[in-house]
This record gives C-alpha cells, structure tokens and sequence, in this order.
C-alpha cells in the first residue's frame, strides 16, 4: 500500500507558488496583450489536448487491449503544445512587450501583463492537477503488471512514486477540492481503472469484446482487422507513437468518416461495466 505523503503536498504547494510569482515576473516583461494572448492559448490548447486524450483511450482499449495511459497523455500534449506553440510564436511576431511602451501607458501595459501572468499560471497548475493524476494511473498500471508477473514491487520505484505525487495531491481537504476542479472528467479516471483491471483478466477481457457496444464497432472490417493486427498491438505497448500513426491500418482508419462517427460514439464505460460483471 503507498501511502501519501504530507512533505510531498508541502513541496507541491511551495513549487506551485513559486511559479505563480515567476509568472506574474514574466508576464510583467509580456505585457498586458500578450498576457491576454497567451490565457486564450493556453485554453485552445487544453480544449484540444483534453479532445485528444479521451479519443485516444477509449481507441487504445478497444483496438490495442491496453489502457495505456502514456500515449493518450504523449498525444494530448502534442496537441496542447502545438496549438500553444504556434500561437505564441506568432503573438511574438505582432505584439509588443512592456518595455516597447513609455510613462503611463508601460505602467498599465505591466500591473496588466502581471494579473494575466498569474491567470495564466493558475490556468497552467489547473492543467497540472491532470497531468499529476494521469501520470499516477500510469504509475498504478505498471505496479499492477507487475503484481501479475509476480514482480516485487520495490523494483518499480518510479512507479511507486508517480502513485505517491497523485495521492499526495489528493491527500486531505485541499487534495479533495483539487480533485473537484480537475478539468478532466471523473469518467475519464474511472474507466481507465476499469479498462486497467479488465486488461489484466482474460475472463473479463473476452466480455469486452462480447459487450453489445464492442461487438457492434467490430462489425466494420477495417476495425477488425486493426484489433488483430499484432505488430501494431506491440508497438502500442512499447509506447512507439510513430510507427503506430505511419501504419496504414491506422491510416487508413482516420481517413474514414464512418469508422470515425462510430468512435465517437463508442461509450467505453457501458463496455468496462458490462466486462466486470461476474456471471
């Protein structure tokens, strides 16, 4: 059992002020336009980045036999900071900093870029209650590999203290109110514990595949074939994000408007329930 740890949240809290003040510093030098800027961003990016990851898991859990939760969180940050990275780099282009203005107008133009500072960086530990907690379903997912395997425990350190920064978090009343503004959804936690246990049995594995929601998406050959393709399920699991977007199955699939409304469509979390039932 990892137990949470009451230095860690301490730690945690002291790291996210200091960030808080070096973006207040650093939007001061922005300006208050590039400061509005980057807010407006900063969401696109996680609006895209949160889309991406819930396609993502749910595919990987139907398709891979895995509820990996490394690569939906590597293409969610692509997304993010794609659409974040363009966008400031243009802004870069256009927009002037505090220093470009003089007297009254650099005055305003700097207590402006500081509170969009500290909206930015709030909006950015608001990001990072996710990327902690997904990091620690990735950290649970490989201790449960490794209680399989028969694997002590104590050989995944990194595991073990991915686990312990989520729970530290969590941990108390603060933990709980970080919890409630998470913006990922709470399903989205859920049905990755339960894809993670039906993956880790065959017996609820083969209802998976049994449930009316799978049987009914395996039903399109392309899709099929994609679930029996077993060098894509290897490189899936090795985390090798190029050669799974450069395979023509999968290339094939996203440039098909029929197999992309059905995944849409495709409510993982009837499936899991359906896997883990007992007979």
């Amino acid at each position: 059992m990892i137990k949470p740890s009451a230095e860690w949240q301490h730690w945690i809290f002291i790291a996210a002020l200091a960030w808080l003040l070096f973006e207040m510093w650093r939007g001061w030098r922005l300006g208050m336009i590039r400061g509005m800027v980057k807010i407006f961003l900063l969401i696109a990016a996680w609006i895209g980045a949160s889309a991406a990851a819930a396609a993502t898991s749910a595919a990987l859990a139907v398709f891979f036999r895995t509820p990996s939760t490394a690569i939906p969180t590597a293409i969610a940050a692509l997304v993010g900071l794609t659409i974040y990275f363009f966008g400031t780099l243009l802004a870069g282009f256009l927009l002037k900093r505090t220093e470009h203005h003089h007297g009254l107008f650099q005055t305003i133009f700097g207590i402006g870029g500081a509170c969009c500072g500290l909206l930015f960086g709030l909006f950015f530990l608001w990001g990072g209650i996710s990327l902690v907690r997904s990091l620690g379903l990735f950290g649970e997912m490989r201790l449960m590999e490794a209680q399989r395997k028969g694997c002590p425990l104590k050989d995944e350190s990194f595991a073990c203290n991915l686990v312990r920064l989520e729970r530290s978090l969590e941990m108390g009343p603060m933990g709980q109110f970080l919890i409630s503004t998470d913006p990922l959804s709470p399903a989205f936690y859920e049905n990755t514990r339960k894809s993670m246990k039906v993956m880790q049995d065959p017996e609820a594995f083969q209802r998976f595949l049994q449930s009316p929601n799978v049987e009914r998406l395996l039903m399109n050959p392309r899709l099929n074939h994609v679930l029996n393709n077993r060098e894509l399920q290897d490189e899936i699991k090795i985390g090798n994000i190029p050669a799974v977007f450069h395979d023509p199955d999968i290339q094939a699939l996203l440039h098909d408007p029929q197999v992309m409304k059905e995944l849409k469509q495709f409510d993982l979390s009837q499936a899991v329930d359906y896997a883990l039932k007992k007979k």
